[in-house]
């Protein structure tokens, strides 16, 4: 200590002083400059490692100027006790640099409780099993560790006696001071730390969960109850959860079959959530009409699982539908340039087929094979065949048939429409009476 009262000395001709710094407290620099210039101020440790600049390239004028140091370094942290220098720099207005001026700052901290953890939290206590907390002490301490519960009352005290400086831990069962398991709630434990001076550290205090009631899933719904996938659009599966938990909801076949997982082991929040499923399975195609499983687990932070909740989604697509099926004239006479008309609605694009057949169901002709949008359609019969004839007086039958880009089919929608080119025959004529005398 000698060597450091002698520099303290020789700083003081310097007009610069400083003071010891205090556990949560700070001290001031103080420093005297001839004439305004640019002043730095950086603290280093033993290993001539720089632990923080207070002041770099600052304004300051002539006379007594001064800079505080919280005792922390550049991240925040409190330093460890021991020997800092700190370093005075400054140049003036015409970069003329002075003598830099230096000395000791004397660090000695009451004991610090860093680097507190525990886990797992949460805790599921079952008598086995423990939660561990760890911290580190910067200097040896006669450390208590106590738990309390919601109420702030002691549950069970960890330590009490003399901990050495360092990585510590120590184990909580989760039982009380009787030795019974605690049940589920919030706990508060304390760490306070007293060195041999009697100087005391900033109480530390966490909470740790004991979670000893699984989560259980609630309210499913699914909208639509019948799902007609597109590709674009989806069926939601609702659900709540009674806390916090990762979640896993799939989609299986009527074999069981895994089809699609929507969720997987994703945290969700206590409370209403939603998974929507469009329809596809893992390989990105929609899915066949039929009736599917969803499937939703849920196992809460403290791996407690719950019951898994089972449904069915009805998978059933949009067919194309054929409606409002007309024709006419009817009966038809044709004559090469007359025509019958066939009109029907399609309710969704679709490639479609209209057909003629005689009365022996002979293909006559073809009318429509193309694919149409959703609309009113309508196509002209000429009464003739696929060679340009025109057709025999009879009954013939038309059929219109539709079927969707997934292969799906409408019902087939059929009509008739007569032939009729033999003109009436009048016959069986006469007169009675004949002569006859009109009356007047």
């Amino acid at each position: 200590h000698k060597d450091l009262i002698k520099h303290a000395k020789t700083q003081q001709k310097n007009k610069v002083k400083s003071t010891l710094s205090l556990p949560e407290g700070s001290t001031t620099i103080f420093y005297n400059l001839s004439e305004s210039a640019k002043a730095s101020i950086n603290i280093f440790d033993s290993s001539n490692t720089l632990v923080k600049t207070l002041e770099k390239d600052i304004s300051k004028a002539f006379g007594r100027n001064s800079a505080t140091w919280d005792g922390r370094d550049s991240t925040g942290e409190i330093v460890d006790d021991g020997i800092y220098t700190y370093v005075i720099n400054a140049v003036d207005l015409v970069n003329l640099p002075a003598t830099p001026a230096s000395g000791p700052i004397i660090v000695n901290n009451a004991p610090l409780i860093r680097s507190v953890s525990d886990q797992p939290d949460p805790f599921t206590p079952t008598g086995a099993n423990t939660c561990t907390i760890k911290y580190t002490l910067s200097i040896d301490s006669n450390t208590s560790i106590k738990i309390y519960d919601s109420n702030y009352s002691l549950i069970k005290t960890l330590v009490n006696g003399s901990i050495k400086a360092g990585a510590n831990s120590v184990t909580w069962d989760g039982k009380n001071n009787s030795g019974v398991i605690v049940t589920s709630d919030t706990y508060t434990y304390t760490i306070d730390a007293t060195d041999t001076l009697g100087r005391n550290a900033k109480t530390f205090s966490g909470t740790i969960t004991v979670d000893s009631t699984p989560p259980f899933i609630s309210a499913v719904t699914v909208t639509p109850s019948i799902f007609a996938p597109t590709g674009i659009n989806w069926a939601g599966i609702s659900y709540s959860l009674s806390e916090n938990a990762k979640t896993t909801v799939s989609i299986c076949n009527s074999s069981n079959v895994l089809v699609k997982t929507l969720e997987s082991n994703t945290l969700k929040s206590a409370g209403t959530n939603l998974a929507k499923w469009d329809g596809k399975d893992t390989s990105g195609n929609i899915v066949k009409d039929g009736i599917y499983l969803y499937k939703i687990t849920a196992a809460d932070l403290a791996e407690l699982s719950a019951l898994p909740v089972t449904g069915n989604i009805t998978v059933r697509q949009s067919y194309p539908s054929i409606s409002s099926v007309s024709d006419g004239p009817d009966p038809f006479a044709p004559t090469g340039s007359n025509f019958n008309t066939i009109k029907f609605n399609l309710s969704k694009a679709a490639k479609v087929t209209l057909k003629i057949y005689d009365h022996s169901s002979n293909l006559v002709k073809t009318l429509i094979n193309e694919t149409f949008t959703e609309s009113s359609k309508s196509s002209n019969w000429y009464g003739d065949n696929e060679s340009g004839m025109l057709v025999e007086s009879g009954i013939y039958t038309y059929k219109i048939d539709a079927v969707d880009s997934l292969g799906r089919q409408a019902d087939q929608v059929s009509g008739t429409i007569t032939i009729d080119l033999v003109p009436p025959t009048i016959s069986g004529n006469y007169v009675d009476p004949d002569p006859f005398e009109p009356i007047e």
